[in-house]
């Protein structure tokens, strides 16, 4: 199979990581700009990932933890999805 204009087409593949608890997953906002339903979900994701990035207490209790600042590259969605698509996550959840 080729792509357009002849170029020779790759598979793509996001990850070979099929366990969670092996997985590296992304979630963005950090626990101290989001609800406490959204933070209960982020910290159950983060309670069975093998990692996850920003290493924070997702579970909320260290409330006076400053918040990392935003990702330099667009927002923080849009970088985890990036970090996704170049292998450096397994996954993205953001916590909305």
């Amino acid at each position: 199979m080729t792509a357009r204009h002849g170029a020779p087409s790759h598979a793509l593949s996001v990850t070979a990581t099929a366990r969670l608890d092996r997985a590296s997953a992304g979630i963005w906002p950090p626990p101290q700009r989001i609800t406490d339903h959204a933070r209960r979900a982020a910290a159950g994701l983060a309670a069975r990932a093998g990692r996850t990035i920003p290493a924070l207490d997702w579970t909320g209790h260290d409330r006076t933890a400053p918040a990392p600042p935003e990702p330099s590259a667009g927002s923080g969605t849009c970088h985890g999805g990036l970090l996704v698509a170049t292998g450096r996550l397994d996954a993205v959840r953001p916590a909305l």
